[in-house]
């Protein structure tokens, strides 16, 4: 469903917490410059040859969060987001998908363990003084890896909202992987109920409605890393049914704070052909292994080596 959506990397608005911040908290600047700011805009994303163009309207009012993203390159399609679920208008397909799963919008929370990643020297922030963006001043700031196993950014972010209104990630050797950065700005003070109505017909579309998978009770977990770069913690273990593999999937996250690596292990008695090797789309590399009778699957926006360590390194402790 968001196949269009620069997942923009959190490291977009770690600037109150790696940068001294005039607030005494500076954990609760931080949401206000993402969550509680009204913004509307148009946004260019670019990574590789591919570039999209999205109209985006956020509003947050009365303690919750709207959002309208349009996008204005490629096929028409139109998202729309009231509080913690997306609709999504299709026209190519004549379709409306209500995803009544928990979506984080454009900018992906932040994780309360973000902090520990500069705490702990993985990466470094400098400061490169104030430059002028859109008419508005921004603080330009390069955050700096420490090792090979994860990539850096810079970023310009609004000094006035902490809006971040450009960033790249980079490889090692500085290449822009992706990019993204606002042409367009504004921060209304109120926005009204039609600037988040749909801009898209929708009559006579079939209604297609997601809901979330049932929590279930998990067990102790039956395959764990034995191998992580330096600072990668599991932050989260789930089973998940995926259709697509035809049964249960048991997912794990590992993170620095900021960078996040999934890990999928599923039977090889899927009938499917399991995914071998190394792949790569932009920023994402995407690695898949065969132990034993399971296939392990690994993925996130880190360098080509780490999740070749991780997934190389998982065991099953569980038989």
């Amino acid at each position: 469903m968001n196949r269009l959506l620069p997942r923009l990397p959190i490291i977009l608005f770690l600037l109150v917490v790696a940068l001294p911040s005039r607030a005494e908290d500076p954990f609760q600047e931080l949401g206000k410059a993402v969550r509680m700011t009204n913004y509307s805009g148009v946004m260019v994303y670019s990574q590789g040859e591919r570039m999209e163009t999205l109209r985006i309207v956020h509003r947050y009012a009365d303690g919750m969060e709207s959002e309208r993203l349009r996008a204005l390159s490629g096929e028409p399609v139109e998202f729309l987001r009231n509080g913690g679920s997306i609709t999504c208008i299709v026209p190519r397909d004549r379709e409306v998908q209500v995803d009544m799963r928990k979506f984080a919008g454009l900018f992906p929370a932040l994780p309360a363990e973000a902090p520990q990643a500069f705490r702990t020297g993985l990466y470094r922030a400098v400061e490169k003084g104030n430059v002028t963006m859109l008419g508005r001043s921004c603080r330009h700031v390069h955050i700096q890896p420490m090792d090979e196993y994860r990539y850096g950014y810079r970023l310009w972010v609004d000094a006035q909202t902490g809006l971040p209104l450009k960033y790249q990630m980079l490889t090692s050797d500085g290449r822009a992987l992706e990019q993204a950065m606002f042409t367009e700005i504004s921060f209304p003070e109120t926005i009204d109920d039609a600037e988040l109505a749909p801009t898209l017909a929708s009559e006579g579309f079939v209604q297609k409605k997601h809901e979330p998978m049932p929590e279930r009770t998990l067990q102790p977990g039956a395959w764990e890393a034995s191998t992580l770069p330096a600072g990668f913690m599991l932050m989260q273990r789930e089973v998940k049914y995926m259709p697509e593999a035809m049964g249960e999937v048991e997912h794990l996250v590992y993170s620095d704070g900021l960078a996040s690596v999934s890990v999928y292990v599923a039977a090889g008695d899927s009938g499917l052909e399991p995914f071998m090797g190394i792949t790569a789309m932009g920023a994402t590399h995407a690695f898949g292994t065969m132990l034993g009778e399971h296939h392990i699957g690994v993925m996130g926006e880190v360098p080509q080596r780490t999740v070749e360590l991780i997934g190389s390194g998982m065991r099953r402790v569980v038989q």
